[in-house]
């Protein structure tokens, strides 16, 4: 309703702040002013709950805490100022509102609005998922750019942060989790009760709060965290399994989609003093970028930041988004910024001015990929050479991005960041984001730890046939007699293909139960690979799709390096054959859930190479996606 509604009533306004001051002052005429009321001030004019003015309506202005406010009310008089779009809405409405119960898959948390536009990218990927996700509005009603955020992705679905207390959700995710007005403790009280709390790095990070006035223990409060990039992940070493890599969701576009640059060079300066960070020597920095753009002869174009409060002449700043700002210009100078990341992103040189002493490490050495100032005059030499050589750490750049963005992965981070809320949903307690072993493989796949025993016995030869058949083909070569099959399953290739030879299958209890009833014939053996001693002596040892399941795959293969033989045969799943370059599945964990992980064809050469001889590695079966490879022991 409108706030004139209230004409010819007695108002008071709670609590006394400056939003109701503010309010006070734009109050239409024909309502009565009646006071403030406020039990933690005494100024003249301020009223306590316990001794009102005669009143008939009560007008509270304060985004947080209105509902400790109304409690010293009747509430049937009480109104909520600026809330879900409205003047004034009453208090029952609003509570009416509140407490209808909604379920979402995930919350999403942003604190400004580039988070929002990072996480709406999630939640896109999450809805082909069939995760359902909406955005936790946390200040559209007192802040501007907040609320242009949302209104530029009204396809996501919000929830007002007054209603997540009736909100049903098996996740949260947020882009920070330090914020003191509401991220903070309300993540810290979720995770307290058990809940899902994943955190995601939405931009360059200062760790070590290097240059800040408080301790914010960056995502520390929630219990996983999606990283931009390798660098990101060393400073979270102490839970690094908790960890993933994926990227810059907004990156994606800026690197695969890179623009070509101007013709004539001008410059961008980034105006990013924001949050209490360095504002007092905004002004200095800024006139100092312009004299040594003046001193190198090239022209510039302020781009600011939407929370940057400083006051610039309006010709001098870009009214366009700083995207297609940096699209316009050719070099772009900034303090500590995300900026830094997108401009390199796209081609851009990029030079960081850091005169009033900033002193995160995190991009202290960008290793030839940008140029750094601390004076005026080395940045006019550093804006000279950017002009003079357009090139400038082109290479270096895009090393650089990859260690901070991880550029060099087909998956789009958004769509693997919602893969691995899915996985954390599915398997919270059976997967390692990070594995601490890695066992060659890459330092961004996700393995599961947990053994997962399924029924073999109705499997014939369906799967892996090749692999048998070749080893059919050492045997007759080489006139061996006896053969071991380590993982036989239901054992209808060994004894289909090898009946006529001394053989050995290997399996888990409940499976070589039924062998022996099945085969009571054969040798059939309960598979220990903790057993220290040898077990085996025989001219071939398959072991065929066996790797994959075992949540220590060292212990498996420490075990066959124990046992005798002449020839050693292995197969498994090729992990680039299984899945296309841009399924999130390709860095973990597989689809199928008995498999803890699964090697590329390199991967698992530099990691078989650790214990045996490969004599041949070969791709068998291109349509089952086999890797097949023949080891001896290794020469002493």
């Amino acid at each position: 309703m409108k706030i004139s509604e209230l004409n010819k009533k007695k108002v008071i306004l709670a609590p006394y702040n400056d939003l109701s001051i503010k309010l006070r002052n734009t109050l239409p005429e024909d309502i009565y002013f009646a006071g403030f009321v406020d039990n933690f001030k005494s100024e003249d004019g301020v009223f306590s709950s316990k001794n009102l003015p005669k009143h008939e309506a009560v007008i509270i202005n304060s985004p947080n805490h209105w509902r400790k406010i109304a409690a010293a009310f009747d509430t049937s008089k009480v109104y909520l100022y600026n809330m879900l779009g409205y003047d004034i809405i009453s208090y029952d409405e609003y509570i009416k509102f509140v407490e209808e119960e909604q379920f979402f898959d995930v919350l999403l948390l942003p604190s400004n609005k580039s988070n929002i536009y990072d996480l709406s990218i999630i939640a896109r990927e999450l809805k082909k998922l069939n995760i359902s996700s909406a955005i936790i509005d946390i200040s559209s009603n007192i802040n501007k750019n907040f609320k242009e955020g949302l209104e530029e992705n009204n396809d996501i679905r919000t929830v007002h942060k007054d209603q997540v207390g009736y909100t049903k959700r098996k996740a949260i995710l947020s882009s920070t989790d330090w914020q003191v007005g509401f991220c903070h403790p309300f993540l810290k009280k979720a995770r307290e009760n058990g809940e899902l709390t994943i955190g995601i790095v939405d931009g360059i990070e200062d760790f070590e709060d290097a240059d800040y006035l408080y301790q914010r223990n960056a995502y520390e409060t929630v219990e996983f965290v999606l990283l931009m990039g390798k660098d990101d992940q060393s400073h979270l070493k102490h839970k690094v399994e908790k960890t993933s890599i994926v990227g810059l969701p907004k990156m994606w576009s800026l690197v695969n989609e890179r623009s070509s640059l101007p013709r004539n060079d001008r410059v961008m300066i980034n105006v990013n003093f924001t949050y209490g960070s360095f504002e007092e020597v905004r002004e200095e920095w800024v006139n100092d970028v312009m004299s040594a753009c003046q001193s190198a002869e090239l022209p510039f174009i302020i781009s600011q930041h939407h929370a940057d409060n400083g006051s610039f002449q309006t010709e001098l700043v870009s009214t366009k988004n700083v995207y297609d700002t940096i699209n316009d210009t050719s070099i772009v100078v900034s303090r500590f910024s995300t900026v830094i990341l997108e401009s390199l992103a796209m081609g851009r040189q990029v030079i960081y001015f850091n005169p009033h002493g900033e002193t995160v490490k995190l991009y202290a050495d960008p290793e030839g990929a940008y140029q750094i100032a601390k004076t005026i005059p080395e940045l006019i030499n550093c804006l000279k050479i950017a002009k003079n050589d357009r090139s400038y750490g082109k290479n270096e750049a895009r090393q650089f991005l990859e260690r901070k963005c991880n550029i060099s992965s087909t998956i789009p981070p958004g769509k693997l960041a919602a893969y691995r809320v899915k996985n954390l949903i599915e398997e919270r307690e059976l997967i390692s984001l990070t594995p601490e072993y890695k066992y060659e493989m890459d330092q961004r796949y996700c393995a599961r730890k947990a053994y997962h025993q399924y029924d073999i016995q109705s499997h014939e030869d369906e799967w892996r046939l090749e692999v048998y058949l070749h080893a059919l083909g050492l045997m007759v070569k080489n006139r061996f007699t006896s053969i071991a099959d380590v993982g036989c399953g239901s054992g209808f290739k060994l004894m289909t293909y090898f009946k006529d030879y001394s053989t050995l299958g290997l399996e888990l209890p409940k499976n070589v139960n039924v062998l022996k009833e099945k085969y009571p014939d054969k040798n059939w053996k309960v598979s220990d690979f903790s057993s220290q001693v040898q077990e085996i002596s025989t001219d071939v040892i398959i072991c065929s799709d066996v790797i994959e399941k075992i949540a220590n795959p060292d212990e498996l293969l420490s075990y066959l390096d124990r046992q005798s033989f002449e020839y050693l045969i292995l197969s498994t799943s090729a992990r680039e054959l299984v899945y296309s370059q841009d399924d999130p599945a390709m860095f973990g964990p597989p689809k199928n859930l008995t498999h803890q992980r699964e090697w590329n064809f390199e991967e698992f050469q530099s990691y078989l190479s650790k214990f045996f001889d490969v004599i041949d590695h070969r791709i068998t079966n291109y349509h089952q996606a086999t890797q097949m490879m023949i080891c001896k022991k290794k020469r002493k």
